[in-house]
């Protein structure tokens, strides 16, 4: 993606194929949980509906934002829907993650925040480190009300068709607590993503948002 002057970021990747690759791994990552999600029901009709929007907003901004200080993230949050064909889209700008609208709302307290990410092969992706993460690490995301803390409770990675097959476990919204999930592509070819990281994290009690 060129920046309105014409010139390419130094963190986004050179040629068309690599930029084609970045943003359809992401893409053919969270189809099969989207598609999995809806056919099984998860407890949240917004993610249920009979039939996609005719068209959706793919990257609306939102008031939230993302912050790991261990993985050095900081990434505004936009919103992110179906698309036509029952498809996640994934933000368009790798440096911001997509929080999935079908999902709980950060800060809410029944759930799952379902929040995705850009993994670069060449670099410059907000979640290219997040299989680095540790159990126990803190993670934030800020709301009008606040700011919602989490500590990161497993860091797992999983080949896409058992992610497929465990969609509703993953992804599900019949949860009684909350619970954040983050996700990218790990297991670059050369010219696909094979696995889907992970990371499970819980409320902070003490958190200062609703």
């Amino acid at each position: 993606m060129s920046s309105s002057s014409g010139s390419v970021p130094s963190w986004f990747p050179r040629t068309t194929r690599e930029r084609l690759a970045a943003l359809a791994a992401i893409v053919l990552a969270v189809v099969a949980m989207v598609l999995l999600v809806i056919s099984r029901g998860g407890g949240d009709d917004r993610a249920v509906g009979a039939a996609p929007p005719a068209v959706t907003s793919t990257g609306t901004p939102t008031p939230y934002r993302l912050v790991v200080r261990s993985l050095h993230i900081d990434a505004p949050v936009v919103s992110i829907a179906m698309a036509k064909g029952r498809v996640l889209d994934p933000p368009a700008n790798p440096r911001e993650v997509g929080w999935w609208n079908g999902s709980a709302a950060p800060g809410t307290a029944q759930g799952q925040t379902i929040v995705t990410g850009h993994t670069v092969h060449t670099g410059g992706g907000q979640f290219d480190h997040l299989g680095t993460m540790r159990k126990g690490a803190e993670i934030e995301l800020t709301t009008p009300q606040g700011r919602a803390s989490y500590v990161a409770t497993k860091v797992f990675t999983l080949a896409k068709p058992e992610v497929a097959a465990r969609s509703a476990e993953l992804f599900g919204q019949a949860r009684q607590h909350n619970r954040l999930v983050l996700i990218t592509c790990g297991d670059w070819t050369g010219s696909e993503y094979l696995t889907n990281v992970l990371v499970y994290a819980r409320p902070v009690a003490d958190s200062s948002a609703a």
